[in-house]
């Protein structure tokens, strides 16, 4: 709470949110991997949190800050999850931040965090009914489309329940965005946010369905429909191509260490 005021506050400086941010002992070191990762690229090193805050800025701190805090609720709730599925949301926030300076977006950044928490309605269903998680694969097979399925058989999707989470917990609006709107519909429609929120929306749901199409995800049952509509909105090509497939390898070699 105390990091989203000070982020909402204009008036706010790195080193008040670092002074913050040292009061949380894992949310400090996360945030000290990651500015000493090549996510930044920073040859010197980063030696501080301040400097780490302006390197990632503001909006990426209070998502990796979401994110720690999401999976500590979670994880005191059940089961852990699949690790196969942290392993997908991983891919996922390299590819949208990949996708986001190849499009050259303000803040890419924020599209490495929006990819990390896409998922935050399926993890929650894996966590809390283990039982029906356990049942999944089998029924994903029996029911082409996989969110109805999800709702057969947990009482409600992964898209919904990230929505009612990220509403619960207070994300920000653009994050609550890309969560809740990642599967479009097949014309690539969706809701009608602010031109900003919407390429947020738009790039996850392209790197999540590329990822499948590339198939990089291990995760049972998962949906696989091919969109090229957000791609082309985006002036993206239908599919994934080698620029993209030689750069996730090489992002994903340098920055999953900073998230083990």
């Amino acid at each position: 709470m105390r990091l989203g005021e000070i982020i909402e506050d204009p008036a706010s400086t790195p080193l008040q949110l670092a002074q913050v941010i040292e009061q949380d002992a894992a949310l400090a070191a996360r945030v000290m991997r990651l500015a000493n990762s090549a996510y930044c690229a920073v040859s010197s090193g980063v030696d501080n949190l301040e400097r780490a805050v302006c390197l990632l800025g503001f909006s990426t701190i209070h998502h990796i800050a979401l994110c720690l805090q999401s999976l500590q609720i979670l994880g005191s709730q059940g089961p852990p999850p699949p690790e196969q599925l942290m392993e997908h949301s991983l891919q996922v926030a390299c590819a949208s931040q990949l996708l986001a300076e190849r499009l050259k977006l303000p803040l890419p950044q924020r599209f490495f965090a929006a990819g990390l928490l896409h998922d935050i309605g399926r993890l929650a269903l894996y966590v809390l009914e283990p039982e029906q998680a356990h049942n999944w694969p089998e029924r994903a097979e029996q029911e082409p489309d996989r969110l109805l399925a999800e709702r057969q058989l947990f009482g409600i999707d992964h898209l919904e329940a990230g929505r009612l989470l990220a509403g619960k917990w207070k994300y920000p609006r653009a994050l609550l965005g890309a969560i809740a709107n990642h599967h479009p519909g097949l014309d690539g429609e969706g809701t009608e946010p602010a031109v900003a929120d919407r390429q947020l929306q738009q790039v996850v749901c392209v790197a999540d369905n590329w990822l499948r199409q590339l198939d990089r995800s291990s995760l049972p049952g998962v949906e696989f429909a091919p969109r090229t509509k957000p791609a082309v909105v985006l002036g993206l090509p239908g599919e994934p191509d080698e620029q993209f497939v030689l750069s996730l390898d090489i992002r994903l070699a340098e920055d999953t260490p900073a998230w083990g």
